[in-house]
This record gives C-alpha cells, sequence and structure tokens, in this order.
C-alpha cells in the first residue's frame, strides 16, 4: 500500500536515516544528564535534557519506521530510469 506518509518517508530517505543516527546519540548522551538533573543535587532544570531525550526519540523512531517500511516494501529499492 502507498501512503503519502510512505512517499514523503521515500523521499527523504538519507535524511531520515542521518536523523536516526544523530538521534540514537543525541538520546543516549542525553538520558544520564537527565537522570542526573531528576536525582543529583544542584540538577535542578530538567527541560534541557528532557527535550534532548524527546528529539532523540523522534527522529530515530521515524528512521525505525522508514526502515521497517523499506525492508518490508515489495518495490525495487532503487528508483527507474525516467521518473
Amino acid at each position: 500500500m502507498d501512503t503519502g506518509l510512505d512517499r514523503f518517508f521515500f523521499a527523504t530517505a538519507k535524511i531520515w536515516i542521518i536523523a536516526g543516527i544523530v538521534g540514537f546519540f543525541v538520546t543516549v548522551l542525553s538520558v544520564p544528564t537527565f537522570l542526573l538533573s531528576l536525582f543529583a543535587p544542584g540538577w535542578q532544570d530538567a527541560r534541557v535534557p528532557l527535550g534532548l531525550v524527546a528529539l532523540g526519540g523522534i527522529s530515530a523512531w521515524g528512521s525505525l519506521y522508514f526502515l521497517l517500511r523499506w525492508i518490508d516494501t515489495d518495490e525495487p529499492k532503487t528508483p527507474k530510469a525516467g521518473s
């Protein structure tokens, strides 16, 4: 099934792959900071690390969606000439 969301993800494939890699590292690096902000004295402002966790998670999930749809499709992985 070809939906508008699928066309969007396929058209922006390289961006989503890069965003997933960056999002993974942003999430991994900001989770300890977020945990420190919850439990350690002096780390009272958790908004910035929480925002980074959310941003990293969104881009990582978008990339995961793209990769699963790309693997699941029966169509050729490269565009046909002239299309």
